[in-house]
Order: structure tokens, then sequence, then C-alpha cells
């Protein structure tokens, strides 16, 4: 059997976070490690939310 490492739910802050990063230049195997994210996860999300649904989720919280 193999040891797997049980699935831990990141934020949607987190998300935004690393994606950020991402957007700022740091490269994706650093993301990968810092966060201990998979490759998958991280291209998922940058389709799913995309690096300009960052920015403007950054625009809503600065305005409430």
């Amino acid at each position: 059997m193999i040891n797997q490492r049980p699935r831990q739910r990141v934020s949607d802050q987190t998300v935004q976070l690393i994606l950020a990063e991402y957007q700022k230049g740091v490269s994706v195997p650093e993301l990968l490690h810092r966060f201990q994210i998979t490759d998958r996860s991280f291209y998922r999300w940058k389709k799913k939310y995309g690096v300009a649904n960052v920015e403007r989720s950054k625009v809503a919280r600065a305005a409430s």
C-alpha cells in the first residue's frame, strides 16, 4: 500500500495568496514547495480563479 498524506483543504485566501505570489514572479516549483501543494492543484486553481480574478478580489475586499 502506498503511503499517502491525508488531504488538506486550502482556504480561498491561501489560494489567492498563492496566485498573487505567482503573479509577482515567484516560480511555480518554489510555490509548490513552500505551500506543499501539487502542480495539479496549482494549475487547476490558476485555470479556475485566473490571475486577473485575484486582482479583482483584492479590489473588492479593499472596497468593503
